[in-house]
């Protein structure tokens, strides 16, 4: 499943905006604000017909809180129109709200729904179709993990739901809370195999994404030793065995996010086996994808991802620079208050101009304050330069505006010897 083409009226801050979506990967990027969130989150209830379809599956409309509000008036139609693919077969189909009574439609959405009602009654039926992922990572994600952390583990004392393909589209809207329930199943797992007595296909799959996509990671087990009581574990090429819990918060964070699409894949198709990860198609959608991440592993998720999971398209966004340098021509969507300023790529581009150039910052290879004193040292030369006499009140100005950098030698020589040599003239 991939959307290829959409159009988004009246979401949000968007009036309107029609985007021709790449195969693998979307970057959007622009200020706070410019509509890299409404984008995704619109894309996702387009994706999301999907399970109008499905039963026992939750699909997400358009709320009351996301029509626009212009000129102080609610702005109708809601649109949400796209085209894409879905098992093979070219589709299009929107989601409309035309009221803030009404619901969101779904007459419109009948191709989409219809393919859905098809894998619902095959995998009733036992047929090995593929189930396309569809899942979405909100900035909450990391807050979210953290609670886990915190809370008792009440799971192991409840019944556990019988093994349906559909267990992989649980809180596909908000991914945010599933760290738990995969680190029980993963606990099972590892159970299991010990009661067994012989390997688990789908957890050493799970394992092998994990490691392979953490660098410097070497084994990932669930330490099940009651006196350590350390759970999830890992252990570095280094020597190094850590639990999940004393791991950085970008590292949580990314592990978290490998661990929940490798387990969907894994849960949606199983018959897939050892290439469930490689063969799932679908769409993820991440909000923020260099989130709480050191700039050395930002320039490789990216990477990661798409060599982890090739049949996926990831839709995102970001505000690193690292992570825009990874996109080719045609992946990078410029958004500039809620409209669309440009596509491109930034592979050839070095960090420094796509900050500058990109991203509009000034002179980026510099300080703040290395940058203000430029500034004032230009201004000062500039008027001694002209022989300009100050006043009693310019000089206590320009004073107050060179007290900051007071501190620099070189600075108060160069004006000292500036401020001579329009003495002597």
């Amino acid at each position: 499943m991939k959307i290829k083409q959409a159009t988004i009226r009246n979401f949000k801050g968007i009036q309107e905006l029609s985007l021709n979506l790449n195969d693998q990967l979307n970057i959007f990027i622009g200020d706070n604000g410019s509509g890299k969130t409404a984008v995704l989150e619109a894309l996702l209830i387009a994706a999301g017909s999907l399970f109008i379809g499905v039963r026992d599956v939750s699909t997400k409309g358009i709320a009351n809180d996301e029509i626009a509000y212009r000129n102080e008036e609610y702005q109708f139609p809601v649109e949400i129109i796209a085209e894409g693919v879905v098992n093979n077969a070219s589709i299009q189909w929107s989601r409309e709200r035309n009221t803030r009574k009404g619901s969101t439609t779904k007459k419109n959405a009948s191709a989409i729904s219809m393919m859905g009602k098809r894998l619902d009654v095959a995998i009733r039926k036992g047929e090995k179709v593929k189930l396309p992922l569809i899942s979405y990572f909100s900035t909450g994600r990391l807050f979210l993990i953290a609670q886990d952390r915190q809370r008792k583990d009440k799971a192991s004392a409840k019944p556990k739901e019988i093994g349906s393909r559909l267990r992989g589209y649980r809180e596909a809207f908000d991914a945010k809370s599933n760290f738990r329930r995969f680190t029980e199943w993963f606990r099972l797992k590892e159970m299991s195999q010990i009661q067994r007595n012989e390997q688990d296909l789908t957890l050493n799959l799970i394992k092998t994404a994990i490691t392979e996509a953490l660098p410097g990671c070497r084994k990932i087990i669930y330490d099940l030793d009651p006196d350590t009581g350390r759970g999830l574990t890992l252990e570095f090429e280094d020597g190094r065995v850590l639990p999940f819990n004393y791991l950085s918060d970008g590292y949580r964070s990314f592990l978290a996010m490998i661990a929940d699409i490798a387990h969907r894949c894994v849960l949606l198709n199983p018959y897939l086996g050892e290439e469930a990860l490689k063969e799932t198609q679908g769409i993820i959608f991440i909000d923020e994808l260099d989130l709480h991440l050191h700039p050395a592993w930002q320039k490789i998720i990216v990477t990661s991802l798409l060599q982890t999971f090739p049949k996926i398209q990831f839709i995102a966004t970001t505000h690193s620079p690292f992570l825009i340098q990874e996109t080719d021509l045609g992946q990078l969507f410029i958004l500039e208050n809620c409209k669309l300023k440009n596509v491109k790529g930034a592979s050839e581009l070095s960090i420094e101009d796509i900050a500058e150039f990109i991203q509009g910052v000034e002179m980026p290879q510099w300080s703040t304050k290395k940058t203000e004193l430029f500034e004032m040292a230009k201004d000062v030369y500039r008027d001694l330069d002209a022989g300009k006499v100050l006043s009693e009140t310019d000089a206590m100005k320009l004073a107050e505006r060179i007290r900051p950098f007071s501190q620099n030698p070189a600075f108060d020589a160069f004006i000292e010897q500036e401020k001579l040599k329009n003495a002597g003239k």
